[in-house]
């Protein structure tokens, strides 16, 4: 039986620190809730309504989407800058809550 994903990684590129959201990636949708779907992300001891939404894209010249959380109220709380990785940890009741991840 396949263990259920708890963490989702991600180093931040230059365009997500700029931009201040969080790309997600397509394999890990299911780790979140359906998209648009709004939930609460805990960082520290305050909590923010986030979703992950669709944004339309030609990059690789057909349209398709990326998905992403944006992360502006986050910013000032949470160091977002290109190369530091955040961890969004699932808890044990659905929650989920965020955090640096330390450089390794």
């Amino acid at each position: 039986m396949p263990v259920a994903k708890t963490r989702y990684v991600r180093k931040l590129s230059a365009e997500e620190a700029r931009e201040r959201f969080i790309f997600v990636t397509k394999d890990a949708l299911g780790f979140f809730p359906p998209r648009g779907m709004p939930f609460p992300l805990r960082l520290g001891q305050e909590t923010f309504e986030v979703r992950v939404e669709a944004v339309p894209c030609n990059c690789v010249g057909f349209p398709h989407q990326h998905y992403r959380i944006q992360a502006a109220e986050l910013a000032p709380l949470l160091g977002l800058a290109r190369g530091s990785r955040v961890v969004i940890t699932r808890e044990a009741d659905n929650s989920y809550s965020i955090a640096e991840a330390p450089t390794a």
